[in-house]
């Protein structure tokens, strides 16, 4: 829909949706490793083989596809704040400056803040994948936080936060973070490929899409979802779909298809229905390749479809919009205390199917996650923004009076 909206409210639920998938995903494959590394999985419980097989393993097995539309409707906002702004003028340039700088300020110091708690926590041994990998057969539990050295100090701490992390991404502190730099970079690429669109036809769209096709060409698929937002941001500013007999049944066909692509396994190869889609085109990886148009699609179907866009303006949604950030920075120290903590707790105090501790440590994670996510958002995402706010007039000109 064409609008001259400042912000639009079902692009931040879109984002909280896709940042709760994401933590289901890696809860998934901290405690039901089959559904994610085996395909066809071979579930070991009636809740494992309930989830093992689509459309309910879209949302436990494939977080690579939900990291693809993150990334797609990251480039999305920021290039609609180009374009909310119009023509720059010396007010307008004054603000992008400000966006600018504010954006790595504003993305850092909550990580700052995140790395202390880890790096304390750490240092107090209180996270509990290593013990719950060597009773659940969970690489991905295995995985974090084995990179830490008692030896590392708090300078190394602050070096991680300010340039390894945003620069090259890093695991240390939270895995997630490994994705930082495609979201910094990023962000800033899509603010600048928006303003490509001055003065130019809607084939400037072609230029957006080719860069994207290279990028994946190139093996960066994540990348690739930068130019792919900015050519959505165009249709949301400038085209009016709303009205298009046409949107709303091919909204539904591609959320179909969508999803269908994005269900495609990550790791191994593929049977059933998926295996006509197993072989490499132009040297792509199958899984990047699909992933990412099935995140296209999936967003083009929102971008149609007015209908499909109220899913993520109405209740849990509109929550989970206003905390995404935070969820997204919270939820694997929180899998990796609370959720394996208590299932440890479980199986050695219960009798309880292996089932049961599963739905019991996801809903005490999801319990905490919630709260905790909002917490971080009121008293440390916000006073980082005032903080930034601070910094970057401080470092503008200041008019003698």
């Amino acid at each position: 829909m064409a609008t001259k909206s400042k912000q639009i409210p079902w692009l931040n639920g879109a984002r909280g949706f896709v940042c709760m998938m994401v933590f289901v995903s890696h809860f998934m494959c901290c405690f039901c490793p089959q559904l994610a590394e085996q395909y066809p999985p071979e579930p070991q419980s009636l809740l494992g083989t309930i989830l093992a097989w689509p459309p309910l393993n879209l949302f436990f097995g494939n977080g690579n596809g939900f990291m693809n539309s993150f990334c797609t409707i990251t480039g999305l906002v920021a290039a609609l704040a180009i374009f909310n702004r119009g023509e720059l003028g010396e007010k307008e340039q004054s603000r992008l400056s400000d966006s600018l700088v504010n954006r790595y300020m504003r993305l850092v110091f909550p990580i700052f803040v995140i790395n202390i708690i880890v790096f304390f926590m750490l240092r107090l041994d209180l996270f509990s994948t290593k013990a719950f990998s060597a009773r659940v057969p969970s690489d991905w539990a295995g995985t974090q936080y084995y990179q830490y050295d008692p030896n590392s100090t708090f300078l190394t701490l602050i070096f991680d936060t300010f340039v390894r992390i945003p620069i090259r991404g890093s695991i240390l502190y939270c895995y997630a973070f490994w994705m930082i730099p495609y979201v910094f970079f990023g962000y800033f690429a899509s603010m600048i490929l928006a303003q490509m669109c001055w003065g130019k036809s809607d084939r400037i769209l072609l230029v957006w899409l080719f860069l994207s096709a290279c990028l994946l060409l190139a093996g960066e698929d994540l990348a690739a979802c930068f130019p792919l937002g900015t050519a959505f941001a165009y249709l949301v500013k400038y085209k009016d779909f709303s009205q298009k007999k046409w949107a709303r049944p091919l909204g539904v066909v591609l959320l179909i298809l969508g999803c269908f692509l994005v269900d495609y396994p990550t790791n191994g190869e593929a049977v059933g229905i998926y295996r006509f889609l197993n072989h490499e085109v132009f040297k792509i990886r199958p899984y990047m390749l699909w992933h990412f148009i099935g995140a296209a699609m999936t967003m083009a179907a929102f971008v149609i479809s007015s209908r499909l866009q109220r899913f993520f303006t109405r209740g849990f949604n509109t929550f989970l919009g206003k905390i995404n950030y935070g969820l997204f920075l919270v939820h694997i120290p929180i899998i990796a205390t609370v959720g394996t903590g208590s299932a440890l707790w479980l199986m050695d105090h219960s009798s309880l199917d292996y089932s049961w501790i599963v739905v019991i440590a996801f809903a005490l994670c999801t319990a905490v996650l919630m709260p905790v996510s909002w917490l971080f958002g009121r008293f440390v995402e916000e006073p980082c923004g005032k903080l930034a706010v601070r910094i970057n007039n401080w470092l503008k000109i200041q008019e003698k009076t």
